[in-house]
């Protein structure tokens, strides 16, 4: 979790602030968001993404 999600979730609130969502700043800092976003990562099907 401290590896992937928490680069993921930088990547992520970064994007998001530069499409304006001003509130997405705080996001990379979310325990909560780092968690569901290694869940995903976790979960997903082997060969599926990039």
């Amino acid at each position: 979790m401290e590896t992937y999600g928490v680069e993921k979730a930088r990547k992520l609130a970064q994007q998001a602030v530069e499409w304006c969502q001003d509130m997405a700043e705080s996001w990379a800092n979310e325990v909560g968001f780092i968690r569901y976003l290694t869940a995903l990562e976790l979960n997903r099907p082997s060969g599926w993404g990039v």
